[in-house]
């Protein structure tokens, strides 16, 4: 792997943390990586147990990787036409999970994956732009979503029941019992909210990894 400088500010604040030495994959998984590299005043959190090893193998696993992210949009846009400049941020916005989320990508708060780059810069071609097709900034940085997710995988391990909330929004009472229990706090976070969102609104597509 690159070496890559690590700042602990970047992971997510409900993020959990193993500290588990005798784990014959931890060289290999980022939560373990994080632990190590927790700081000197971090004194609590949410962690991964010792018992969640089971047979050399980890249901919390995310694998230590590198990814080329991205935000910024006005680039994109130079060369758009005022017809089509709405229509495009109206799809941009409901693929990130609304106004103000476009905007954490807009500023860097939140920061495109690779999939989710992939998926704006086709939008784009759909509509006739082919040419000079790039973001404003570029990044290198650990990635903390996990990097072989497809849907299936979703429900099966974020698929518990959720209680005491109605709404009419026929997307969330499908699915409800997966957005409850995903990351909503927090501009981290809550990126990783709408990437796991989009991915079961698209459950039609049966093999989608969750944009990272």
């Amino acid at each position: 792997m690159n070496k890559q400088l690590f700042n602990f500010a970047s992971v997510p604040p409900t993020w959990a943390l193993c500290f588990n030495d005798s784990c014959p994959i931890k060289k290999t998984c980022m939560r373990y990586f994080v632990g190590k590299n927790l700081p000197a005043d971090q004194t609590n959190g949410p962690s991964v147990y010792p018992n969640a090893l089971q047979k050399e193998s980890c249901r919390h696993f995310v694998e230590k990787r590198i990814i080329r992210a991205a935000w910024g949009f006005n680039q994109l846009f130079l060369n758009v036409k005022r017809v089509d400049d709405t229509p495009l941020r109206n799809e941009i916005k409901q693929y990130l999970g609304g106004h103000g989320t476009y905007y954490r990508y807009m500023h860097g708060e939140c920061t495109l994956t690779p999939q989710q780059q992939q998926w704006i810069l086709n939008l784009f071609r759909r509509y006739g732009y082919t040419e000079n097709l790039a973001f404003d900034n570029y990044t290198d940085r650990y990635a903390f979503e996990e990097a072989n997710t497809s849907v299936s995988n979703v429900l099966q391990k974020y698929a518990v029941p959720a209680f005491g909330r109605h709404t009419t929004n026929a997307w969330y009472a499908r699915y409800q019992y997966v957005v409850r229990t995903l990351p909503s706090i927090g501009s981290g976070l809550r990126c990783m909210y709408y990437e796991y969102k989009f991915v079961i609104n698209t459950t039609d597509k049966k093999e989608i990894e969750i944009c990272k």
